[in-house]
């Protein structure tokens, strides 16, 4: 097809060429914008898991502050693994925490041992969700 033929085709129907519009970049900033949005409900609502783990202890039927965190995560449709992971990270930073405390050094040793084994379930499970 030489210029002048494709120039007079494009006479003939000139909205044969797309625009750049298209479903997805529609769906892209919308998917995109709602991402955020849960992104930062998520990391609100962890944040809230944390500092209720802290104030009241791990366990929720005791810890109404943590039961009620436990709830609006699962209204807001959190991850369960996000959820553990707020959980486990708190257990982490207690256990660090009564380490440094400790003078004793088999029960230092003893916490320095889980601490590893906590950071190993992290990573795996955060390395096998990845995968």
């Amino acid at each position: 097809m030489s210029n002048l033929e494709f120039s007079i085709y494009e006479e003939a129907c000139p909205n044969i060429h797309a625009q750049g519009h298209n479903k997805w970049s529609k769906v892209k900033h919308t998917k995109g914008a709602k991402d955020a949005k849960r992104g930062k409900l998520f990391s609100k609502i962890s944040l809230e898991i944390v500092s209720s783990i802290k104030a009241g202890g791990a366990d929720a039927s005791v810890n109404g502050r943590l039961a009620a965190a436990l709830s609006k995560a699962k209204h807001a449709m959190m991850p369960k693994d996000s959820v553990d992971v707020a959980i486990k990270k708190v257990m982490l930073m207690i256990y660090i925490y009564l380490c440094m405390r400790m003078s004793h050094k088999s029960i230092c040793r003893q916490l320095q041992n889980l601490q590893a084994m906590l950071l190993r379930m992290l990573f795996t499970k955060a390395t096998a969700l990845e995968a």
